[in-house]
């Protein structure tokens, strides 16, 4: 977590919102949030292996916040590429080469953000499609196609005439609002080959949510490796890490290095969609 996202965290604790000119109080966002997360709590499946808020927030509701609060106190959203996004494209070059070489390879950067490992892959010739609900400020139109939404993207296309040989997402499933829904959205987008990558809170590790039951804003699921295990039928990469050793790790193959016991984070590579219910 850099300096700005830190002193915005600080900054949202206390109710103000950090923008570009002044510190400005927002008591209907603070009012949103405790409404939203602050008041809920967390209902686990264990045929699903995970936990998600006990009352789900409306999709208006979860837009107006990611539209409006998001970015706002968050202080990377400039970035382009990180050290995280770093770290997931060596874990696919050792993982799935042949993916990542093919020529124009097709991407889903699910919860793009501030693109990442999009611009990565945007380099090595990929086509990118990113889908962000919270626009946040960089905008590359002449590099790829964005959506705001999952629907919008399905607009655009033919049904099972668009299959992605990547379907990717950084810390971004946590947040959606019906789990089902958007693995069903997968399903219409993917294929048997199609890579999945996502990496997600680690649900037991101390203060993600699961384990002591504490709800995380703006989160809406909390995730096992059960969950993961349940939900495809073929898996590369399953491993919790710890993101101080992401951050500090300067390896030829820094995915390839990073298990280190209970982490704050999963990581998944795999294959084979299971589209589920609850």
């Amino acid at each position: 977590m850099n300096l700005g996202t830190r002193i915005g965290l600080l900054f949202d604790t206390f109710g103000f919102t950090l923008n570009a000119r002044w510190p400005v109080l927002r008591l209907h966002r603070q009012k949103l949030k405790i409404k939203l997360f602050k008041k809920n709590t967390l209902t686990y499946n264990e045929g699903r292996g995970f936990w998600k808020l006990t009352e789900m927030p409306t999709q208006h509701e979860l837009d107006l916040f990611y539209k409006e609060e998001f970015w706002n106190h968050r202080g990377n959203q400039d970035d382009t590429v990180n050290t995280r996004d770093l770290s997931h494209y060596f874990d696919l070059r050792a993982h799935a080469s042949e993916v990542i070489d093919k020529r124009n390879t097709r991407v889903l950067n699910f919860g793009a953000g501030h693109g990442g490992l999009s611009h990565i892959l945007w380099g090595l010739g990929a086509e990118i499609v990113n889908l962000d609900p919270s626009t946040p400020p960089i905008s590359y139109s002449e590099r790829w196609r964005s959506f705001p939404s999952e629907s919008d993207l399905l607009a655009s296309i033919d049904e099972g005439q668009e299959f992605f040989d990547i379907i990717y997402g950084s810390h971004s499933l946590e947040h959606v609002k019906d789990i089902d829904e958007t693995l069903g959205f997968f399903a219409k987008i993917s294929n048997s080959k199609t890579l999945f990558m996502f990496e997600v809170p680690d649900s037991l590790a101390d203060g993600n949510g699961g384990k002591d039951g504490k709800v995380s804003p703006p989160h809406t699921y909390y995730f096992t490796f059960e969950f993961f295990e349940r939900t495809f039928s073929a898996i590369i990469e399953l491993t919790s890490i710890k993101s101080s050793v992401m951050f500090t790790h300067s390896g030829n193959l820094p995915g390839a290095k990073l298990s280190s016991g209970q982490g704050d984070s999963i990581r998944f590579i795999g294959r084979g969609l299971k589209v589920q219910k609850e």
